[in-house]
């Protein structure tokens, strides 16, 4: 499903909203810091906003959000190839024997989050929210101070709950969608088959960013050489230039007659678990290819 990017839209944007739960904010701030985590954090940038910096794609504002979403994205749904864990499951981990039993089970369902598109049905100024999930049609009660003060019913909101006690938090991060693209989302799924739940399969932060206009589409048309190989070469040089350098890529783009053989060479030589860093892989290598043996 994509939604049309719609540029100046107004919407509340919210970067971050201060009722956090503590431990999550801990589990968000310590899981970065793991030494293996570590070195997946460039390339996990990169690969969420296609190779751009947040400053080129918009204001300062829509930047925090952007770096907040892409945090989160990183923390929960991306997978350490070496570990075949997520960083949050990775904390959770090396973590949990020192937890106290609440913190433990209150850690442990933070894995147990909701992402998802949610319909605003009833506001509590201040208290909170009663949404709908658009894609299980699952009403949920949020509890949460500030935005209950901002929204009204019939927006959609872009977030990620946590399950506390009985209800559910905001994880800190959420975004209000603009009327034109809340217009879009509801035509779309109306449209839709009653199979609504094939869109949950394997759903990330990158699946939903999509609905705000993260795109590989300027890559795949891009036929500027220079930008494309600027790209690549910051690609490689995150990823580490000892798997295969930059030029050894253009080499291989220069001698290939096909340019899906320098995709699966350039996904043998680096481990890739990401789904969305082989889309992004595959973009600019194909764009450049084409750029390259163009008639």
């Amino acid at each position: 499903m994509t939604i049309e990017r719609h540029e100046g839209s107004s919407g509340l944007r919210l970067p971050s909203l201060p009722d956090r739960l503590p431990l999550l904010e801990r589990l968000l701030a310590e899981a970065i810091e793991i030494p293996v985590v570590q070195a997946y954090r460039k390339r996990a940038h990169f690969t969420f906003f296609c190779g751009y910096r947040p400053d080129e794609l918009a204001g300062y504002d829509a930047q925090l959000e952007a770096v907040g979403r892409c945090l989160e994205w990183f923390v929960f749904d991306y997978r350490i190839a070496e570990l075949d864990q997520t960083p949050a499951e990775h904390w959770f981990e090396l973590n949990e024997e020192h937890f106290t039993p609440d913190d433990h089970l209150l850690a442990h369902r933070c894995l147990e989050f909701i992402l998802g598109l949610f319909e605003v049905m009833h506001v509590e100024p201040h208290q909170g929210l009663w949404l709908t999930d658009l894609l299980r049609e699952q009403p949920t009660y949020v509890r949460e101070s500030h935005l209950s003060a901002e929204v009204r019913e019939g927006q959609l909101l872009l977030g990620r709950l946590f399950p506390f006690q009985d209800i559910y938090c905001l994880s800190g991060m959420a975004t209000v969608m603009p009327q034109e693209a809340t217009d879009d989302v509801k035509r779309l799924l109306s449209q839709m088959s009653t199979d609504r739940y094939s869109l949950i399969e394997g759903l990330d932060g990158i699946e939903l960013e999509n609905l705000f206009g993260r795109t590989l589409s300027q890559i795949d048309r891009c036929e500027d050489l220079g930008l494309l190989h600027e790209r690549m070469s910051q690609f490689l040089a995150t990823v580490g230039p000892a798997e295969m350098s930059f030029s050894t890529y253009l080499d291989r783009i220069n001698r290939s007659a096909d340019a899906f053989d320098v995709v699966s060479r350039l996904e043998a030589a680096i481990p890739i678990t990401c789904p969305h860093e082989l889309a992004l892989i595959t973009s600019l290598v194909t764009a450049t290819w084409f750029a390259t043996h163009k008639p």
